[in-house]
């Protein structure tokens, strides 16, 4: 079932935000040919944590899994029918 592929691509997204701290990171790393290298290679391990978590919930948990799972709101919904 693919119907929320859309949301699960923008939680992806959203997860990834680092962009506001990429010009420090940049202007602190010594070896600039390595750029690149080192942020494709901090995207992949933290899209694969992710992605690990995400299955291990869903195999341990099956389909008890909440449609949204927050830490701080407990009426957020986030667009998720409640319950």
């Amino acid at each position: 079932d693919v119907s929320g592929a859309g949301k699960v691509v923008s939680a992806a997204l959203f997860s990834q935000l680092s962009h506001q701290g990429v010009p420090t990171l940049i202007a602190l790393t010594r070896d600039r040919r390595r750029q690149k290298a080192i942020f494709a290679g901090a995207l992949t391990y933290t899209c694969a944590l992710y992605a690990s978590l995400c299955v291990v919930t869903c195999l341990y948990f099956g389909p008890r899994v909440a449609p949204i799972v927050t830490l701080n709101w407990r009426t957020y919904t986030g667009g998720a029918a409640p319950g």
